[in-house]
């Protein structure tokens, strides 16, 4: 749901709307190296939950920013978003390893239809948001 609330919500950023999108669509390119780094080098367990524990510490350190402060926390939104990609990507090398071989495709499968799902709620979460007034914390 991370990733997708993030995606989705580079229109509520502030600044100009259009550099937002580049930066997170280019976000990805340097996430996906730090993946392929990270799966490489580091046990798969404690990259994975490293980079996500660094993840959500900087999305919720990005509510004790002031708003005034607009360039510093899409720097912090893009470093969460730096770390939910490269911990989407991870995931689906580490799914892939983790089942038995003759349940690969079935374990694969199902954990993707989870994560579709949640990629089919985010949408609604970050309208969530928008009727309460109150900033959701993605």
């Amino acid at each position: 749901i991370g990733y997708y609330g993030l995606s989705l919500n580079v229109p509520n950023l502030h600044g100009n709307d259009y550099l937002n999108c580049f930066l997170f669509g280019a976000i990805e390119i340097p996430s996906d190296i730090a993946a392929w780094l990270l799966l490489r080098n580091c046990p798969r367990r404690l990259s994975h939950a490293g980079i996500l524990a660094l993840s959500g510490c900087v999305l919720l350190f990005m509510n004790l920013i002031p708003s005034n402060l607009s360039i510093f926390s899409t720097v912090l939104v893009l470093i969460g978003k730096l770390g939910n990609t490269c911990a989407f990507s991870m995931v689906y090398v580490y799914i892939s390893e983790l089942y038995p071989t003759p349940l690969r495709n079935t374990g694969v499968g199902v954990t993707s239809m989870a994560s579709r799902t949640g990629s089919i709620i985010s949408p609604y979460i970050v309208l969530l948001g928008k009727a309460t007034m109150t900033p959701l914390d993605f």
